[in-house]
């Protein structure tokens, strides 16, 4: 053999493994321990043409020798020793820090009541170097599996949703009954791949004691007795199970009022609809003596504008609602300190003063304070607007402050103005015409008086007297055209 040479090389020992044919891997036991040997020989960093250590060297051929023992090794070709209609397929994996592998049996039983196993094919994996924890590797001898079973599947015609799938760890099947998104990457990944191919439901527990993938090689399965299916086990809790992803719950609380202000852009319509709504409430409590009007009357409509006003207020000065409502004043650094605010019956907030004698309506006396820059603000600012004809900002603030006063209010009268469509496109830009040609009088070299004219001056503004008066004078003005310029 190429081993027995005295130059053992990395080479020749991955020549010698990679020599056995083995299509279906019922080998594997053998050559899992082949790959296990060059993991940890590619550990030490030799050269593919160096020599191998003395001591590597008398390991691998004493392992080496044992493949001449596999030519007594017998495998029948028939999976199904007799003619049976009640055929099983099996299916296990397991893993060691080593390696993970997985096998697949056929389990017949025939006419006497006894039950036949023989192993169809199975496939072995070697762990990665940098090493894993063995509930990771038992999840890659799952997904191993579940391939595997998909080509057996797809080679005897049949359905993979009808095999049995064992497993002897308790985390690996927690995590594919598991929902996938809860655990990390690696986890979720691979579980995602096994419940492609196969159902959560098909994987069952059996005992390590009792799995054949352990050795591969086991007749497990011949037993007569039927008790091994039932094979129960208590799964881990989902919130013991390693691996979990940790999640990270943020607390967001949002103001209904303001998702509903939010959709409209009309302050009529909005009040309109607060205002049917406001109706359904009274006429959904109980009956009282009289019928309700299907049309909408001017109490509900300032019982709408009301309540839309009040929201408002409370979202931008809770803190003087709350000080006004206990009968204190508000805080010197609030911005309705210079207002002197007072809260009236209907839980508004208004403007105090001194206009309390005042022989003018009640609302221009004490006018509701409005937020600088909320929606409802804009909402009556833009509709106050519109009704008087898209006006200019300085009547437009003028209107409002007969019923409003809003903190910065200039600055949102010039802001709505300036928005409006209507009246941007009422003043266009206009484009100052080109000058004329200069006259050729003006271009052409005379004598001085050659081209004269006269021209009636005036108004011109003009002082005198003793206490200087300014009066209007009218008068004549002489010219005359020169190249240099005119001259008066």
């Amino acid at each position: 053999m190429p081993a027995n040479s005295p130059r053992c090389t990395k080479r020749i020992l991955l020549s010698d493994l990679n020599r056995i044919l083995d299509p279906l891997v019922f080998l594997t036991p053998s050559l899992t321990k082949g790959k296990i040997f060059l993991q940890q020989l590619w550990q030490i960093k030799i050269d593919w043409d160096h020599p191998i250590p003395d001591e590597i060297r008398e390991k691998w051929l004493r392992f080496y020798n044992q493949f001449e023992e596999l030519g007594a090794l017998t495998i029948p070709r028939k999976c199904k020793p007799v003619m049976s209609d009640h055929i099983e397929v099996h299916r296990f994996c397991d893993a060691s820090e080593e390696a993970y592998d997985a096998c697949i049996y056929v389990r017949s039983k025939d006419k006497n009541g006894q039950w036949c196993s023989w192993l169809l094919c199975s496939k072995s994996r070697v762990a990665p170097v940098k090493g894993a924890t063995i509930p990771r590797l038992e999840l890659g001898g799952a997904l191993v599996l579940a391939l595997l079973a998909e080509k057996v599947a797809a080679a005897w015609e049949l359905d993979v949703k009808d095999f049995h799938l064992w497993t002897d760890s308790t985390v690996a099947l927690g995590w594919i009954q598991s929902e996938a998104t809860r655990f990390k990457t690696y986890v979720a990944n691979r579980v995602d791949q096994i419940l492609e191919l196969t159902n959560a439901q098909q994987w069952r527990h059996v005992g390590t004691a009792e799995n054949p993938a352990d050795i591969l090689y086991r007749g497990w399965l011949s037993h007569s007795n039927d008790g091994w299916e039932h094979s129960f086990t208590t799964l881990p809790d989902e919130e013991t199970l390693p691996e979990r992803r940790v999640v990270k719950l943020t607390l967001t609380t949002m103001d209904q009022s303001i998702g509903i202000i939010e959709h409209y852009s009309s302050w009529r319509r909005l009040v309109r609809d607060v205002a049917w709504f406001l109706k359904f409430i009274d006429f959904r409590r109980p009956r009282q003596i009289g019928t309700t009007a299907r049309y909408l009357s001017v109490s509900y409509l300032n019982k709408a504008e009301t309540s839309l006003i009040r929201q408002a207020q409370l979202q931008e000065f809770n803190e003087e609602y709350i000080s006004l409502s206990k009968n204190k004043e508000v805080s010197g650094r609030s911005k309705l300190k210079g207002l002197h605010p007072m809260l009236q019956s209907e839980n508004l907030i208004l403007v105090g003063g001194r206009l309390a004698n005042a022989q003018i309506a009640e609302n221009q006396k004490h006018p509701i304070v409005l937020p600088a820059t909320h929606k409802i603000t804009r909402l009556i600012f833009e509709d106050t607007h519109q009704t008087l004809f898209h006006c200019g900002p300085q009547a437009l603030l003028a209107e409002v402050r007969q019923r409003y006063w809003q903190i910065r209010g200039r600055s949102m009268a010039r802001s709505v103005t300036k928005r409006c469509v209507t009246c941007v496109r009422a003043r266009p830009r206009f484009v100052s015409p080109l000058m004329a040609p200069l006259p050729k009088q003006r271009l052409i070299p005379t004598r001085p008086f050659a081209v004269s004219g006269v021209e009636f001056a005036g108004p011109l503004m003009i002082r005198s007297g003793i206490r200087r008066q300014t009066g209007k004078r009218h008068g004549l003005q002489s010219s005359y055209v020169s190249p240099q310029g005119p001259f008066t």
